[in-house]
């Protein structure tokens, strides 16, 4: 069992803030990235963002921290949000492919703006995916029970917020009013069917 948890914790604390700051540098800086086109550009960012996981991977002892054991309760909890996570991700890959995922369509250099997503579960919610992101970390951090995992869980959280404003304000930039109209039927975080 140690093993397993071991390397939940490791995805969460070696894994995950490459995946997040890969956001970071490619989404924003899109416009410098597309004279390169997807396929260079993902193989660079990628390329560096092994580096760092390599790195990070090295320092994994310390970024870990304590082994807070196994918990029977942890795990069903976690392995509850985890599901959450699944079926989010099962909601949102309807809509939003891999492809779109990496930001293959931010870095192509054809013009067009695109598609507001407003249905299936962006209808209940904003952000689909980065609830996703969230609920896989926690669930994921809950059954590893490592120190280090869950303070990766709560450094996520200004992380996939900031990343939430920005591409919120580019949103509004490409669609407008259409988009302003959308943030106000459509919460930001919390699902309609759970608010209540």
């Amino acid at each position: 069992m140690y093993d397993f948890r071991y390397i939940l914790a490791i995805i969460v604390v070696v894994v995950l803030p490459p995946a997040l700051i890969y956001w970071f540098i490619v989404h924003p800086l899109a416009r410098y990235w597309r004279r390169l086109g997807p396929a260079w550009t993902i193989s660079i960012v990628s390329a560096a963002l092994s580096v760092l996981m390599a790195v990070l991977w090295s320092y994994r002892a310390t970024l870990l921290g304590p082994d807070l054991d196994s918990n029977l309760a942890l795990m069903i909890a976690g392995s509850v949000i985890l599901s959450a996570s699944w079926w989010i991700a099962f909601l949102r890959q309807k809509h939003l492919t891999l492809r779109i995922l990496v930001g293959v369509p931010e870095l192509e250099t054809r013009s067009g703006t695109g598609k507001l997503l407003t249905q299936g579960i962006y209808a209940k919610t904003r952000n689909p995916r980065y609830l996703e992101v969230f609920f896989g970390i926690l669930g994921f951090a809950l059954i590893a029970n490592f120190f280090g995992a869950y303070m990766t869980v709560l450094l996520s959280l200004p992380t996939l917020q900031a990343i939430v404003l920005i591409e919120e304000r580019e949103l509004r930039e490409r669609f407008g009013e259409e988009y302003v109209d959308y943030c106000r039927r459509v919460p930001r975080w919390l699902p309609l069917a759970f608010a209540g």
